[in-house]
């Protein structure tokens, strides 16, 4: 069964009768304001990395450390990445090249560090670097961290001496993922399979019991069968850009995700509906989703993550609808400013449920009939024969973006379980 076409328009303007049209980016949120100009273009892959080891050399020469380690750039978080990963290989290479610079290999680091107990997570503190530079016979260590800022990534390096743990050299910089190695191009999803694991509070049931997919309403939620079952809409070909791909993912109950991610204006969506003998249901998904905003905070929109779920009449009319969102706060959203970017509020037939970004939510359960008997109160549940879910990732400026990954996603009767 299709939904229906006023079901499917997202972020475009909000209408009493049309579900899963929300207007966070109708008006609002879609602001752009040609102040994001003024902020600097991330640079090249090489020559940010090329730049960057020529500062840590040059110090290194300078201070009389002759001998690098280089780690594993870290996440903020303090995780590891591909993207750390790489740029730590790519560090490696280019410094092995500098005159008067021998650099400690990176496997050797790895095993030394297993041996005696040090964590990845410890290499910005200055005993672990002392101890590892005595390990390995090391002069100074690199280190520093990567952070994702949409179309570009920031590395911070930093050169530290073994003996004092002072910080010799720092040098930072945006580097443009455009033109980098495939390995740049899609953010970790083995991230995902590392930590966050425990159950995320905001679940309704609160519990971390995994699905049952007896019964399941949803075709191919577990995306087994690729995205058979989910039809595809476009916001605007003329807008932004989506990646769209079904991936190995460990953490999940199926082993599978889907993965989407969108750059610039503009949004792709996945959706399905299902006719159902009322709202005495309970969805279940597991999902993380990240977003961002453009360079210039506050005023260079957002990507917004959205996982709807629309309560249709018999003959598939909007009654409401309940949206798990994601997307970047405005910092002025609590002032009293005309034009500030905020989201719908929630009525009387809409309730959203604001989930952090960057957070792995596992077995997600809603009890539909108990929302809209608590939060929904102007929908009658007797009303309810068709429910409609919408996986929706975009984004409102050409600099913000988004990226979900999303599994498991299970419609079943509460008596079934």
């Amino acid at each position: 069964m299709k939904l229906p076409e006023s079901n499917r328009a997202i972020l475009h303007g909000h209408s009493a009768k049309a579900g899963f049209v929300f207007s966070l980016l109708a008006q609002a949120i879609y602001m752009t304001l040609t102040l994001s100009a003024l902020s600097a273009a991330p640079v090249p892959f090489n020559t940010v990395l090329n730049e960057i080891a020529d500062k840590i050399a040059a110090s290194a020469r300078e201070s009389g450390k002759n001998i690098l380690a280089v780690s594993d750039l870290l996440e903020l978080s303090g995780e590891t990445s591909q993207t750390g990963t790489l740029v730590a290989e790519e560090l490696i290479t280019i410094l092995n090249a500098k005159s008067g610079i021998k650099v400690v290999e990176r496997r050797l680091l790895h095993k030394v560090m297993e041996e005696h107990g040090l964590a990845l997570s410890a290499m910005l503190e200055r005993s672990t670097v002392k101890r590892l530079g005595a390990l390995l016979g090391a002069d100074a260590v690199c280190t520093g961290t990567v952070a994702e800022l949409g179309p570009a990534v920031r590395v911070n390096a930093r050169l530290i001496d073994v003996e004092t743990g002072v910080v010799i050299s720092a040098a930072s910089a945006d580097m443009d993922k455009a033109g980098a190695p495939a390995q740049l191009s899609t953010i970790r999803p083995a991230n995902i399979e590392r930590h966050n694991l425990k159950h995320q509070p905001g679940s309704p049931s609160g519990s971390t019991r995994s699905p049952s997919y007896r019964g399941n309403l949803i075709v191919n939620g577990d995306f087994r069968d690729g995205l058979s079952g989910w039809e595809r809409r476009i916001g605007d070909l003329k807008q932004g850009a989506s990646k769209a791909a079904v991936i190995d993912l460990d953490a999940t109950e199926s082993g599978r995700a889907l993965r989407i991610e969108h750059h610039g204006n503009g949004h792709v969506q996945f959706h399905q509906s299902v006719r159902v003998p009322g709202p005495d249901l309970l969805f279940v998904a597991s999902f993380q989703a990240e977003t961002w905003e453009g360079r210039l905070k506050g005023f260079s929109g957002t990507g917004v993550v959205q996982i709807g779920i629309e309560y249709l009449d018999k003959q598939s009319r909007s009654l409401g609808r309940t949206v798990i969102l994601s997307y970047v706060r405005n910092p002025f959203a609590d002032l009293p400013l005309p034009g500030v970017p905020r989201r719908e509020p929630d009525s009387y037939i809409c309730h959203y449920i604001e989930v952090e970004s960057g957070k792995f939510f596992k077995d997600y359960k809603i009890n539909l009939k108990d929302e809209i008997e608590q939060n929904l109160l102007g929908i009658k549940s007797e009303l309810v024969k068709e429910i409609a879910i919408a996986i929706w990732c975009g984004a409102n400026h050409n600099q913000a973006g988004a990226i979900l990954w999303v599994a498991d996603v299970m419609l079943a009767s509460l008596n079934s379980r």
